[in-house]
């Protein structure tokens, strides 16, 4: 399942990608949360109905993506994501 933040004449809206069509989670059913993190947090409480819902569905080109966390609390990275960077490192 992959999800998103987008917006389309609205302001920014969570959804569930569907092939070429997003699928407005927060149309569909006005109970669960606006936001991804929100979402996240209580995720074993909302995935049987992020899952369910079907309707309404934008088209993927009609709608502009956004980061799906837009404010994230920290970043993390790795520096060993190359495998000769990783060979040089000795790693």
């Amino acid at each position: 399942m992959k999800l998103v933040t987008f917006s389309g004449r609205d302001p920014a809206r969570l959804g569930r990608l569907d092939g070429d069509r997003v699928i407005d989670l927060n149309a569909a059913d006005a109970s669960l949360p606006r936001d991804m993190i929100a979402l996240i947090n209580d995720w074993r409480k909302f995935r049987a109905r992020v899952a369910q819902v079907s309707a309404p569905a934008l088209a993927l080109k009609d709608v502009h993506l956004h980061a799906p966390i837009p404010r994230p609390g920290k970043i993390l990275a790795i520096g060993l994501n190359y495998a000769d960077h990783v060979a040089e490192t000795g790693r």
